[in-house]
């Protein structure tokens, strides 16, 4: 992990009768990154693409049927072992089988929706009645109801054509302007009114819960009839007949409710025989003799019940009523319910079958996809006999892929072998770094940041012991370490059984991921807990101390000793980790032979640093082992100067005044010179961090564009070969990369000037964090301690008092698992992340690098499941908007 992987540029010669298969071996083995050898080429042009297409057709069926197994609840079971992709050989067997899958679940998804599709129209029906009817009241709907005449028999009242008499039910979402558009094109003449309640219906085609209300609309006229059909149409309104006494009313509404409650006992049952084995199904052709064969009519009070639509041999009900009273058949209600139901039990037999076989389908058809996709980035040469592609191996893996060449080859049998070399390239390969599972969480974190530079120092070698110590410096409480580790220990316990097992809860998966970098949390700040003596923000008398007591009280400066030896404590873990920092980027520089940045930008930053930071950090020890109580009264702790009045003054080229007459005002003799020499020193870096690498710069690219310019000869304006203008244009990109002004360059190096200067002053800030956030933390935890154990728990003294404790305990341990150790824990991750992201990584760390993202079939199944997950999403959330 010093270091990323040598990466080797090779060139492929494949045979396309063992290319599928060589790629399938590589993409198992994840050690190659294939390169577009024509990326400006259109998707049409590419050799494989009508593979492509057909696997991304298969893909489409395999997503309809998981669509329908979802809606079902259909389980899918785990795979022990990925299947190897689907053959070219294997391609029309499958597709043939997945064209019948898809037409036989289709089919059966239409018997299905029409059959609730009629399900749902009763359950609005009769919601519709249940609340209209009591709001007609003994209304009847009819014109000499309405229109009455008069006791002078002058004649009738309402004179305007048809009275028309509409009921239906609408969305709840919508019946705000539903009834805005009917009083606008009536402009106010109508009748409307809506149930005070709504009711909850399911989609027969999306399966999504919907809210609909019942309405009532009573308009006279025939245009202004025809109008209002218009509206209920542009809104979805589904409107009913309703009978026109009170009395046939009564007695649809009951009817309804018979067969509604058959009906959910029905699909309740069918339920339970879709999820068991209870049961032989009935075949599709049967269920469609059966609605073809049981077609009949029936007419009884002038209604009129048929099944049409013989061309697709499913039966859609179509009740029309044309008088109330109307009575529903007994022998057409007994055979719906049994359609209902063996349609359902057949559906859900057929999904079962496919989800044995779903994921191994899924998974063999991605990774012929992934291979064909792979194989249309190689340039087919004119025979057409070879592909010609272009790959980064990581050079210890170059005889791995060999092998697989070698073995692909005698296992297809042909007569011309495929073959690797490597050869040379101008661009910027790309950053690859081994890990195993200790060290990949760590990894992981600096990733985030960043990708390395190719063979750049990798701070998150580092990493594994600076972030453990900076977050337990944090977080140092043996009580709250042990919670962690033990829940890192169980994780790291049951790792295997966990990784067997994928799961899609995105939290679990970082928790899991991490769980040797909590191990190392845990024990660190079991560590650190020990050093502060906090078992829970409790201390333990281990051993005498060297002080005694002389006072009967004991003392309360716990928290100004800790926050005075933490604070400076802070300060200097903070300045050698920058200078740690400083000076892995001389590694750097030896390595990519950048010399002139060790005495242009190096020398100068650990001078400035060491003379003012690392200057104080001398002050802090200075302090300590000068001044104690047991001195003389110049040495006592009483006079010991103030650190920060001293750097102040060194800032400023002030004398420090002694704030006692019998006190010094500095630690030694002649610490002003020091500090002033020091000063003048740091103050001597800033202009040679500010012009020292442009100018260095200036005149290295002006020595280079000289040098190149003199590989053109003098006559070379009178030579026109297309070789010489090649090389012509060769050297003009050469020349343009050392083009650049020495203005910006000035500008560049300011800002960075800038950066440096100001930001070792804020970084060294920063480090307090360290400081701050231990003290806060315990402080909290001794806070909850007295507040729950010590006040409430611990003085119950009553008969009562185990129950009591046993109460207050629970509540105790609640709030420090949740605030104290999640809470609190995540907040010192952070900022330990922060440390190491800004103060630590940005003084040797470029970040610039490109990726190394091999052909992996693991990674395309995660990325592919991710972006499922995500468009279901988002199609979930534009449901939940749109209902």
């Amino acid at each position: 992990m010093l270091r990323s992987d040598h990466m080797a540029f090779c060139d492929l010669y494949l045979q396309p009768e063992a290319a599928f298969e060589i790629i399938s071996q590589l993409g198992e083995i994840s050690c190659v990154q294939f390169l577009d050898s024509a990326p400006d080429s259109q998707s049409f042009q590419k050799t494989y693409i009508t593979e492509v297409s057909r696997c991304a057709e298969m893909e489409r069926k395999l997503r309809y049927m998981e669509a329908e197994m979802g809606k079902d609840n259909i389980y899918i079971p785990e795979l022990d072992q990925e299947p190897k992709a689907m053959q070219p050989n294997e391609m029309l067997a499958f597709e043939n089988m997945f064209e019948k899958w898809e037409n036989d679940i289709s089919q059966m998804a239409e018997y299905h929706v029409s059959l609730m599709k009629n399900y749902l129209e009763m359950n609005e029906m009769y919601y519709m009645l249940s609340h209209i009817g009591p709001m007609l009241g003994n209304a009847e709907l009819t014109e000499s109801w309405f229109f009455k005449k008069t006791t002078e028999g002058v004649g009738p009242i309402g004179i305007g054509g048809r009275l028309a008499v509409m009921t239906g039910v609408v969305r709840r979402a919508k019946c705000f302007h539903f009834e805005m558009m009917l009083w606008r094109i009536s402009r106010g003449n109508i009748y409307y009114r809506q149930a005070a309640r709504d009711t909850i219906l399911q989609d027969p085609f999306t399966g999504q819960e919907i809210r609909k209300v019942a309405f009532v609309a009573i308009c006279q006229g025939e245009q202004l009839a025809s109008r209002m059909e218009k509206v209920f149409s542009g809104f979805g309104v589904n409107s009913y007949p309703c009978p026109q006494t009170e009395h046939e009313r009564n007695v649809m509404l009951h009817r309804l409710d018979v067969r509604l409650t058959d009906l959910e006992e029905t699909n309740h049952t069918g339920q339970a025989r879709c999820h068991g084995n209870v049961g032989i199904a009935l075949h599709c052709n049967v269920i469609s003799r059966v609605y073809s064969e049981r077609m009949l009519a029936c007419e009884r009070n002038s209604c009129r019940l048929a099944l049409t639509d013989h061309s697709q041999s499913v039966g859609i009900m179509e009740i029309e009523l044309k008088e109330a009273g109307t009575m529903l058949s007994t022998g057409i209600h007994l055979w719906s319910v049994e359609v209902l139901n063996q349609t359902k039990h057949h559906r859900c037999k057929a999904l079962r079958t496919v989800g044995k076989q779903w994921r191994s389908w899924v998974i063999q058809v991605k990774k012929a996809k992934a291979i064909y996709h792979t194989m249309n980035m190689f340039n087919m040469d004119v025979t057409k006999k070879c592909l010609i592609g272009q790959c980064w191996v990581p050079s210890l893996d170059v005889k791995r892929v060999q092998d697989i060449l070698e073995y692909c080859t005698q296992v297809v049998d042909t007569n011309v072998p495929s073959f690797m070399y490597k050869t040379v390239s101008k661009a910027v390969p790309p950053t690859f770094y081994r890990t195993n599972k200790f060290t990949n969480g760590f990894q992981v974190l600096i990733r985030a940041y960043g990708e390395s530079a190719y063979r750049e120092l990798n701070p998150g070698l580092y990493a594994v012991v600076t972030f453990p110590f900076l977050f337990a410096v944090m977080f140092g409480d043996v009580g709250h370490s042990i919670i962690i580790l033990s829940m890192a220990l169980w994780m790291v316990r049951k790792e295997k059984q966990f990784m067997s097992k994928k799961s899609d809860n995105e939290i679990w998966n970082i928790i899991f991921g991490g769980r040797y970098v909590l191990l190392l949390l845990g024990v660190f700040s079991f560590f650190t807990g020990f050093v502060y003596n906090d078992y829970f923000g409790r201390g333990l008398v281990l051993s005498h101390s060297y002080w005694y007591n002389t006072y009967t009280e004991l003392s309360k400066n716990k928290v100004m000793i800790d926050n005075s030896i933490k604070m400076k404590l802070s300060i200097i873990i903070g300045v050698v980790h920058m200078i740690f920092g400083l000076v892995l980027s001389v590694f750097n520089h030896i390595y990519f032979k950048r010399y002139y940045l060790i005495y242009l930008q190096f020398i100068p930053q650990i001078l400035f640093l060491t003379c003012l930071f690392f200057w104080l950090v001398i002050l802090i020890y200075l302090k300590w082992f000068k001044y104690n109580p047991k001195g003389s009264i110049k040495l006592g702790s009483s006079c010991a100067p103030p650190i920060l009045i001293l750097f102040i003054d060194m800032f400023l080229f002030v004398e420090t005044k002694a704030g006692d007459d019998d006190c010094e005002p500095y630690m030694f003799a002649s610490q002003q010179m020091v500090q002033n020499v020091l000063m003048i020193i740091a103050l001597l870096c800033i202009p040679v961090l500010l012009f020292g690498n442009p100018v260095y710069k200036y005149l290295y690219n002006k020595r280079m564009r000289e040098d190149i310019l003199k590989k053109r000869s003098p006559f070379r304006r009178y030579q026109y070969s297309k070789s010489d203008k090649i090389q012509s244009l060769e050297i003009q990109e050469e020349v343009a990369q050392y083009m650049v002004a020495f203005p910006d360059l000035m500008i560049i190096q300011g800002v960075h000037t800038i950066e440096f200067i100001l930001g070792t002053i804020s970084h060294t800030a920063s480090y307090l964090r360290l400081w701050a956030l231990s003290i806060a933390h315990a402080q909290l935890t001794d806070m909850l301690w007295v507040m729950l154990l010590s006040k409430l728990g611990l003085r119950e003294h009553t008969a009562l008092g185990f129950i009591h404790v046993t109460v207050i305990f629970a509540a105790w341990a609640t709030f420090t698992i949740t605030i104290m150790v999640v809470m609190e824990g995540l907040s010192a991750f952070l900022h330990t992340l922060r440390l190491h992201w800004v103060e630590f990584m940005s003084k040797f760390y470029i970040s610039d690098g490109i990726p190394f993202q091999p052909f992996c079939f693991q990674t395309i199944f995660s990325k592919e499941s991710e972006k499922i997950e995500g468009a279901r999403h988002n199609v979930r959330k534009f449901r939940d908007v749109h209902n």
